[in-house]
């Protein structure tokens, strides 16, 4: 504009400089929603939820064992914990891991529950 008022030609740099000023962030933000859209691979989508259960798992059992010394109900024993895993094999998971399961096949499925009962049982030998 400044340039227009005073009868004056633009310089050629400044179609550069905005070009790269707009045009830069805009090949980014392109790319970085591109990846956003691609679907979770199964092997990652899988580690995610082993890893969250543990997680999850660690804290409840030590949280009961602390209960337990503190006179409040026993830890459960091995087969307690297996038959409660059993009836709810959710249980230890996170809320939100059921996005993450949508993108699993129903054996994936299957084996990530069977994986994360044995990790919770391994857990509990541990604490």
């Amino acid at each position: 504009m400044k340039y227009a008022l005073d009868g004056e030609t633009r310089p050629d740099y400044l179609v550069t400089v905005s070009e790269a000023l707009y045009g830069l962030p805009t090949v980014v933000i392109y790319i970085l929603l591109n990846r956003l859209n691609r679907p979770i691979p199964t092997s990652v989508a899988k580690s995610d939820i082993l890893r969250e259960g543990r997680r999850i798992a660690r804290k409840e059992l030590t949280r009961r064992r602390i209960d337990a010394a503190n006179g409040g109900p026993a830890l459960p024993t091995p087969t307690q914990l297996f038959s409660e895993l059993e009836s709810k094999p959710l249980s230890y998971l996170p809320d939100r891991v059921e996005t993450k399961m949508s993108a699993l096949t129903n054996n994936d499925v299957q084996d990530t529950l069977s994986r994360h009962i044995e990790d919770v049982l391994k857990l509990r030998e541990k604490i």
